[in-house]
């Protein structure tokens, strides 16, 4: 079975899930990190381990990311300890391609859409592995036939869309300012019922795929004054999942991506024995409808015993939460991972041995 590991800019992780489900559909080994390359970071030093474990390090190159050319050049040229490494760059928003890159096939998320940018680096994989050039890789993805969706592309300004996103965002704020005032004694707990219908006609207006992506907006329009919002202030966590939401649905709307119903965290069953891995495990059940999904997350041994400042956000947000927040990240998934890993490079799908 072909691997490969996906790096990529935080900005962009809703295209590369995306973009994930198609590669994994396509029984290819896919693993990935929500780590967001910074200018100064070494590529080589951050993900070294992954790549030497894989075939391929597929690189989503955008104006998000701070590539660092000469890691990349390196990588393509000597290997990666020792390893043959093909680098196979897929470009996205206009991102003008790396020198080290332009002779390399790369995909095009600016033209294509996820499904296809998917079978065409499979095709160039295999073409590779078979100890072919990349003009042969190239012919080899070029010839694949193009799919029917429409493919990542940059914000377009005015788009409705995203305009409308935006207007239930600030309903959405709306909403919490009136429900914190009345909790610090500056307001009436009833002055939410204006600003939630409000946002109830902002929802209306949505597009109903659009809007079953956002089921706690949907909560919070819908939710009874007299027990919800009398029931306490608004929690850091209510508020952390209702962002999160709305960043991800506009970022889906805003690419073009397929905008699909979201799950929701249903409940933290708890602890379980992470059996021989250096680990703690923690157990997470979603919900869609009638649906019911469970995710467990296994947080290293080395991540435990290390200083919260000295690692990945991500890494250490999933410590803090025993890995709620990993779940959080993964509820626009179709099918999300049912095991995820939290390590000091960061949060992959796949676990090791």
């Amino acid at each position: 079975m072909s691997s490969a590991f996906v790096s990529y800019a935080h900005e962009d992780r809703e295209f590369v899930f995306a973009l994930v489900e198609h590669l994994i559909a396509r029984d290819l080994d896919i693993r990935y990190d929500q780590i967001a390359l910074r200018v100064g970071d070494s590529l080589i030093e951050r993900i070294s381990g992954e790549i030497a474990a894989g075939d391929f390090l597929i690189a989503v190159v955008s104006l998000q990311s701070a590539w660092c050319r000469r890691e990349l050049a390196l990588a393509m040229v000597q290997g990666i300890n020792e390893r043959r490494v093909k680098v196979l760059p897929v470009r996205v928003r206009g991102a003008p391609m790396p020198p080290a890159l332009e002779d390399t096939y790369w995909a095009d998320g600016d033209r294509d859409d996820a499904e296809t940018l998917a079978r065409r680096l499979a095709a160039a994989m295999q073409e590779h592995l078979s100890g072919r050039d990349d003009d042969a890789a190239r012919a080899a993805a070029e010839a694949q036939e193009r799919g029917s969706g429409p493919p990542a592309h940059a914000e377009v300004a005015g788009d409705v869309g995203v305009a409308q996103i935006d207007d239930v965002a600030q309903r959405v704020w709306d909403v919490f300012a009136a429900w914190s005032d009345a909790w610090a004694g500056e307001g009436n707990i009833r002055e939410v019922g204006d600003p939630q219908r409000r946002l109830r006609w902002a929802l209306d207006a949505l597009p109903e795929h659009v809007r079953s992506a956002l089921p706690h907006v949907s909560t919070i329009a819908e939710a009874d004054i007299g027990n919800y919002f009398a029931s306490g202030e608004p929690s850091d966590e209510v508020e952390a999942d209702i962002r999160a939401e709305l960043t991800s649905v506009r970022r889906q709307v805003a690419l073009g991506l397929p905008v699909r119903r979201r799950w929701l965290i249903d409940a933290y069953l708890g602890p379980f024995s992470a059996g021989r891995r250096d680990a703690s495990a923690h157990l997470w059940q979603i919900a869609r409808g009638d649906e019911t999904f469970r995710i467990a997350v296994y947080i290293s041994g080395t991540v435990l015993e290390s200083s919260s400042e000295g690692l990945p956000p991500e890494v250490a947000a999933a410590k803090d939460t025993n890995g709620r927040s990993v779940v959080a990240t993964l509820l626009a998934l179709d099918e999300p991972p049912p095991e995820v890993m939290a390590s000091t490079s960061g949060i992959r799908f796949s676990l090791p041995e």
